[in-house]
């Protein structure tokens, strides 16, 4: 049977298929036509259009460097591009991996030379030469002594790491988890390594992917909104178009060439404004081709809530060249409680397995409990008189392992851990008495939470199935297992953690008043 049409009848049918299909459309009208690219469009297309193509040829020149097996591609290539028309200079940056080119239009191209998916991440080293740990260095509480007010305890000493207290300043104030897994299949992660162990610490997990304008924009919306940023993409120190040195990361957004531009610029426009399109995006080459970057005043717009920011990205954490961009800043600066970035070049046979153990670490394990209550005996102690502190689970079960800390308004510290016994109760040391008018916090945790640096040392360090160390045949130096913990920075209080997100496994009080 032939189906026909009559012109008007495949008119609305068209009419009707462009409108469902416009939101996906570059300057779509929903009655059927193309917009075509405004002015202002149209100017920023043609003042980036040089760099948008110099960064795809650049970006595709390299792979077809390292396909040849030279052992200096990123030399080679920098060799080229000054002497490319329109080129002003080109140079490494200060990570040693990313080539920055500046146009003598004044714009700045990023080239990410060490993309942590590459093939050519090669072992280094044919014994696994582990480096015993440091000793943890004991910062012990600054400490009064009313009448030697259980100096006894206070004698012990412990490092700042052993204690959990959850208040507002100890962990993420949002129960929003934002998950960015950009190039998937480059990366191979297994996304349930995150979203799994945030899940269990209380967080409602959106997995992201930065494919289209209208997903960054979104994810600007959103970030304060996030108690956890999990990003993962390609990254470097480069440069934005101000010629600031920053760390850069990588959108999933291809740049597009040509005529294509201007209609691109209309989407963007869109979202920002010309000057908002500098200030947020960057021109970024990676893998063989150009995609849009995120710059740190992308970031820094928005406030957070003691959040957990994790950029794993290649030089996340690097520092930047004197007066540049850090990212780092633009998340502690703006109410982050802790940033946890790369400092060089990492290989996914480093990143995929220790992003796995750190949030694993971070997150406390399913063990069944529904909630926890503080006791003490006697339960409302007086002046100097000693207390026994007790916590109680439900369901009452046995070998359930639970963390207490104890902070006084003494100085007096303490952090214990003990297993329940077929009451569901764990009973901890006896507190010494304490003087009139001194508050103790005790906070409680089930389902154990340790400090990212363990978690790196035990989990990662150790795992016999990975590398000691990788490299690239063109980049000096090598990532280094045994100093992972090094190249994996920190920033944040000893005592933040995320089981605190989730009221069932924890709870603090501070009915202890002497």
């Amino acid at each position: 049977m032939n189906l026909r049409l009559s012109t008007s009848t495949y008119g609305c049918v068209l009419i009707g298929a462009m409108a469902a299909l416009c939101p996906m459309i570059l300057g779509c009208d929903p009655m059927g036509g193309l917009i075509p690219p405004g002015a202002e469009a149209t100017a920023l297309g043609t003042e980036k259009e040089p760099a948008a193509r110099l960064a795809e040829s650049s970006a595709v020149d390299f792979e077809a460097l390292v396909a040849s097996g030279g052992t200096t591609p990123v030399e080679d290539l920098i060799d080229d591009l000054k002497v490319a028309p329109g080129v002003a200079d080109a140079y490494l940056s200060v990570d040693g991996s990313t080539i920055i080119v500046e146009l003598t239009d004044g714009e700045r191209i990023s080239l990410f030379t060490d993309e942590k998916h590459r093939a050519q991440w090669q072992a280094d080293g044919s014994g696994r030469r582990i480096l015993a740990d440091a000793a943890l260095d004991v910062v012990e509480s600054i400490r009064t002594d009313p009448g030697l007010r259980k100096s006894a305890a206070v004698a012990m000493g412990s490092t700042p790491d052993d204690f959990i207290i959850c208040d507002e300043t100890s962990f993420p104030q949002a129960p929003k988890a934002c998950v960015v897994m950009n190039f998937p299949g480059q990366f191979r992660q297994d996304s349930a390594n995150i979203t799994t162990p945030l899940e269990r610490a209380g967080f409602n997990v959106d997995v992201i992917r930065l494919q289209t304008i209208a997903d960054v924009k979104q994810f600007q919306d959103s970030l304060s909104d996030c108690g956890v940023i999990y990003i993962s993409t390609h990254g470097g120190v480069g440069e934005t178009r101000a010629g600031k040195s920053a760390n850069i990361l990588a959108t999933e957004i291809e740049i597009a060439q040509g005529s294509a531009l201007a209609s691109q610029m209309q989407e963007i426009l869109g979202a920002y404004s010309g000057s908002q399109v500098n200030q947020n995006l960057a021109i970024t080459g990676a893998a063989g081709k150009a995609y849009w970057g995120l710059t740190p005043e992308f970031f820094s717009q928005a406030t957070y809530q003691n959040t957990m920011v994790f950029v794993d990205a290649c030089q996340s954490d690097k520092t930047v060249d004197a007066g540049g961009d850090q990212l780092k800043d633009a998340f502690l600066g703006n109410g982050a409680g802790a940033f946890i970035g790369w400092n060089e070049s990492i290989s996914t046979k480093f990143s995929n397995p220790a992003v796995a153990a750190i949030f694993d670490g971070l997150a406390p394990a399913d063990l069944g409990v529904t909630s926890l209550s503080i006791f003490t005996d006697p339960s409302d102690p007086g002046a100097d008189q000693d207390y026994l502190p007790i916590v109680q689970v439900q369901p009452p079960v046995e070998g359930i392992e639970v963390r207490m800390s104890i902070v006084g308004t003494d100085f007096f510290r303490r952090s214990e851990t003990k297993l329940t016994d077929s009451f569901g109760e764990a009973m901890f040391a006896v507190v010494p008495g304490g003087d009139a008018g001194v508050t103790d916090t005790i906070t409680a945790v089930t389902g154990g939470a340790d400090n990212g640096a363990t978690v790196v040392d035990v989990s990662v360090k150790n795992d016999p199935t990975l590398p000691e160390s990788c490299k690239l045949l063109w980049k000096s130096g090598a990532v280094s297992i045994a100093n992972l913990k090094y190249s994996l920075r920190s920033g944040a209080s000893a005592g933040f953690n995320l089981v605190c997100n989730n009221p069932d496994i924890t709870t603090t009080d501070k009915v202890v008043k002497f």
